[in-house]
């Protein structure tokens, strides 16, 4: 389990956890829901949205994270399966992902409300933002096959990463 504590660069807070099996993903939550309703000080807050999914691809990157670090996600509306995706990644964009500066960790995920999300961990804001630049330069390549899998563009999401706890 890895568990990670977020500022979003939009004024919320919020927090990310990667669990083993959909059982624990479902466990975690009713954690969380409970532990806002009883602590005094975030009784106020809701949950505003979860992005629950599964991990098709996980790319761990060179660098370790240390202190604070950035997060990246983009959320794509998509009718690709999420081994298409990552077939369509490995092919045209595996290399250029695994050399991306500051990489911490890549994943793709299938969302169950049918969405794709890719989510990178970098060691800064700036790295995390280029590998947006270089996302979008992959997709609008002629003939893409990531441009198939991922016809429009996406939600993006940016955070600073406060804490990181792994089990």
């Amino acid at each position: 389990m890895l568990y990670s504590t977020l500022a979003l660069t939009d004024g919320r807070f919020g927090s990310s956890s990667l669990y083993q099996s959909r059982g624990d993903a479902d466990r975690g939550r009713e954690i969380a829901k409970d532990w806002v309703q009883a602590t005094p000080i975030m009784r106020d807050y809701k949950i505003d949205e979860n992005i629950d999914g599964e991990v098709g691809l996980m790319i761990e990157g060179r660098v370790k994270p240390e202190g604070r670090h950035h997060r990246i996600g983009r959320i794509y509306k998509s009718a690709a399966t999420v081994d298409e995706v990552t077939t369509a990644l490995e092919e045209e964009g595996g290399e250029i992902i695994r050399s991306f500066p500051g990489l911490i960790r890549y994943s793709v995920m299938h969302i169950y409300d049918g969405r794709i999300g890719t989510f990178g961990s970098f060691d800064t804001q700036e790295n995390a933002r280029n590998s947006s630049t270089q996302a979008a330069a992959l997709r609008n390549k002629s003939d893409s096959k990531i441009a198939r899998v991922f016809p429009g563009e996406p939600e993006v999401m940016e955070a600073t990463i406060l804490s990181t706890y792994r089990a």
